[in-house]
């Protein structure tokens, strides 16, 4: 029987919400299933109306980007997670979730990590590209860089 490979992570060192209302913050993102989460209200309007970056810490490597959360949106919105590419300078989108009302597992897979490193960080960012409606919300429980 062959095992399941165990992941270490990283959670982010640094939250910044850049568009959009939070309520919580970097702790609630930090620990995975212990009751907190960060929510945030999409702001109406011309998009980025919903954005968060996330900085991390120490990081050797990378082989994904996992998140446990949920949009709350329509039909026709989504989050992107991007990773930010040291090479370009331009944000590299891993992964694409769409609305839903209970909480699931993204995994934005990374297969080389060359271009996202930088003096041991990386950043992260959760990006709603469409234009902003308040009656939409994010809520993210934990966010990890895996390695």
């Amino acid at each position: 029987m062959s095992s399941i490979p165990r992941f270490k992570r990283i959670p982010p060192a640094t939250l910044t919400v850049n568009n959009g209302t939070p309520t919580g913050g970097l702790a609630d993102i930090q620990h995975w299933q212990d009751g907190n989460q960060l929510a945030v209200q999409e702001a109406a309007g011309s998009p980025p109306c919903l954005r968060l970056t996330m900085t991390f810490e120490k990081v050797n490597s990378i082989l994904g980007v996992f998140i446990l959360g949920n949009y709350q949106g329509s039909s026709t919105h989504n989050m992107n997670v991007e990773i930010y590419n040291y090479t370009t300078t331009a944000w590299d989108v891993l992964d694409t979730f769409a609305n839903r009302i209970s909480k699931n597992s993204h995994v934005g897979q990374v297969f080389d990590d060359s271009d996202y490193i930088s003096s041991g960080a990386a950043q992260v960012r959760l990006d709603h590209v469409q234009s902003g409606n308040s009656s939409h919300d994010l809520y993210i429980d934990y966010v990890a860089l895996l390695y």
